[in-house]
């Protein structure tokens, strides 16, 4: 029996315990979805990285913050460095430890003063002079800092947290503190949304606002407690007028009118438990950022890396050639770029969609195809033709930045074994109705067939949709 059978591919990263239930990889792209019918989706690569600054004598990349629209700072290391939009760098100061910092600004008069937390030690920074936190009434041990209506909020283990006077981070009261009540359990760190302090807890989430109260400005919102805590502190951000963040319960929630909801699938919540029982759980973190319609929400941990598009409901996976993961590490909006720090060089790039490689090395985007199965039938595949947006090469550029390809290959065993690697042009500069088919592909063997197509071409790759020819055998 001869038939065309469509082959969808993606369109997001969604793998079950067991691949034979589902097992799609987006990786390094993105989807955007479409009111047609025939099309109801197409697949995009991923923008690529160019340098921006070096960090000289830095190390493991920490942290970003904006001071103002001419000024950024950046931790890497254990130095802290002063960023420039012309992409110079300056070191001003020293900022013990290892792992991701948290940093917060209040808004005083005479020029921005940022805190930084690192571990549990505190720094604060102003105009450009950076010391060990000054005034002795605020406890040693914070955990986190965040800002709100003026103030600087300080989150302890114990569950306080303290608030410097007004725009004036370096000073506190030591009468300037609160508890939180609603759950006994430890205060994993503190982050603020919508003029709210979010307290998270092992085993809980208790918001607070400010209310105006002249003994203490801050109350708890009467009523309000989410049961679910939170499993590593570098993980709440806000996205899409709401706060996403890996919970104690090992997956990824966002919060929603006080209701945290789970929006990670099977596949993300196992790395996440892996990386729980490596003893890694303090070392996944996340970031946001906004690019052309698509709000992200990226996590990651030593060796996985996955973003959830907020417009689109769709997970997918990032990899970096020569990385267990993306090497991409925290964001940051600044000087009209996006900036993304380096995992293990003392670097920031600016991601670009006008750059199709990474570093200045291959970025190579890659999907995974549904499985094609008629029961335990075996399966010939005389064609794949696959529709892409063709003729992007670049005239002149040589290689295959010239003359771009698509690589072919695929598993009759569910991604366990590979076969294939076949290579097909997808289009020279103007060579708009190339068609790319893929021929004798072989049997499966009752197991049904998942394709994967891929590209390191460094020209922009939008995939459309794909049919295969197929005959179907007996078992």
């Amino acid at each position: 029996m001869k038939k065309n059978v469509p082959v969808t591919f993606g369109p997001s990263t969604d793998v079950a315990t067991s691949p034979f239930l589902k097992n799609s990889h987006v990786i390094n792209a993105f989807a955007e979805l479409s009111d047609n019918p025939d099309i109801p989706f197409a697949i995009y690569s991923g923008p690529g990285t160019k340098d921006f600054a070096t960090f000289v004598d830095g190390g493991e990349f920490r942290g970003f913050i904006l001071r103002d629209p001419a000024t950024g700072y950046a931790v890497s290391g254990e130095n802290l460095y002063k960023l420039r939009a012309n992409g110079v760098a300056t070191k001003i100061g020293v900022v013990q430890g290892s792992g991701p910092v948290i940093m917060a600004a209040n808004k005083k008069n005479t020029g921005p003063q940022i805190a930084i937390v690192t571990g549990t030690i505190v720094y604060l920074l102003e105009n450009d002079v950076l010391i060990t936190y000054p005034d002795a009434d605020l406890p040693l041990g914070a955990n986190s800092v965040a800002y709100i209506d003026g103030y600087l909020v300080f989150g302890f283990n114990d569950g306080t947290f303290y608030i410097t006077a007004l725009n004036e981070a370096g000073s506190v009261s030591a009468i300037d503190f609160a508890e939180a009540e609603g759950s006994p359990d430890n205060c994993v760190c503190l982050y603020v949304d919508s003029r709210q302090i979010l307290i998270f807890g092992d085993e809980s989430i208790e918001p607070w606002v400010n209310t105006g109260n002249a003994a203490f400005p801050f109350e708890r919102i009467n009523g309000v407690f989410m049961p679910v805590g939170l499993l590593s502190k570098h993980t709440p951000k806000a996205i899409d007028n709401s706060v996403m963040f890996v919970s104690s319960k090992g997956h990824v929630a966002r919060i929603e009118g006080y209701v945290a909801r789970r929006v990670s699938n099977s596949g993300i919540e196992k790395s996440i438990q892996d990386s729980v029982n490596r003893g890694q759980q303090n070392e996944i973190v996340a970031w946001t950022y906004v690019e052309g319609g698509h709000e992200y929400y990226c996590v990651a941990g030593r060796d996985w890396s996955y973003s959830f598009d907020a417009s689109t409901n769709l997970w997918l996976e990032s990899e970096s050639i020569g990385f267990p993961r993306s090497r991409r590490q925290m964001y940051l909006r600044a000087f009209n770029k996006h900036l993304v720090g380096d995992l293990s060089a003392a670097k920031c790039f600016e991601v670009n969609f006008d750059t199709r490689t990474e570093a200045g090395g291959s970025f190579v985007w890659s999907v995974r195809s549904a499985a094609i199965e008629f029961g335990s039938r075996r399966i010939r595949f005389d064609a794949l033709s696959v529709t892409m947006d063709v003729g992007q090469g670049i005239a002149g550029a040589g290689g295959e930045a010239e003359i771009p390809k698509l690589m072919l290959r695929w598993s009759d065993d569910r991604g366990k074994t590979w076969d294939g690697d076949l290579v097909e042009e997808f289009g020279r500069q103007g060579e708009y109705g190339k068609q790319i088919l893929f021929t004798r592909l072989g049997t499966s063997q009752g197991h049904g067939r998942i394709f994967e197509i891929s590209s390191s071409s460094p020209v922009f790759g939008a995939l459309i949709k794909a049919e295969a020819a197929i005959q179907v055998l007996a078992v």
